[in-house]
């Protein structure tokens, strides 16, 4: 059984709207998005979606929404999204081109918050 490498958390936090991106680091390689989290100060209440979206490398035509939700649809405001070992993978190529994860939230009545994503190199 292959050993899981360690976890690396990219983190943001502010009270305005939510774009946390996160593109594929280092050299040529891929990565494997583990688990994102959201904690929000208070229950939003304006109907706006919380998107996850997989930005590939190649073009707009091959990028994939992972996770939608509507958090004024109940009372949230905590978020936890686990992903499996090859759900969310991102890769750089030998060009350097990176696949991306972004986060958006509109964040209207700005509710401070806490967004973590948690990946691991492949």
């Amino acid at each position: 059984m292959p050993q899981r490498s360690e976890l690396r958390e990219d983190i943001a936090t502010g009270s305005g709207a939510i774009a946390h991106t996160l593109s594929a680091p280092g050299r040529a390689g891929s990565y494997a998005v583990r688990k994102i989290t959201l904690n929000l100060s208070g229950n939003p209440t304006t109907s706006e979606s919380y998107t996850v979206t997989k930005d590939n490398k190649n073009a707009a035509v091959y990028d994939v929404l992972h996770y939608s939700e509507d958090l004024a649809s109940g009372p949230t405001t905590d978020v936890v999204i686990t992903f499996e070992p090859e759900e969310l993978v991102l890769q750089v190529d030998s060009d350097g081109n990176r696949d991306q994860v972004d986060i958006v939230f509109a964040n209207t009545e700005t509710r401070t918050y806490g967004s973590v994503i948690e990946y691991e190199a492949r």
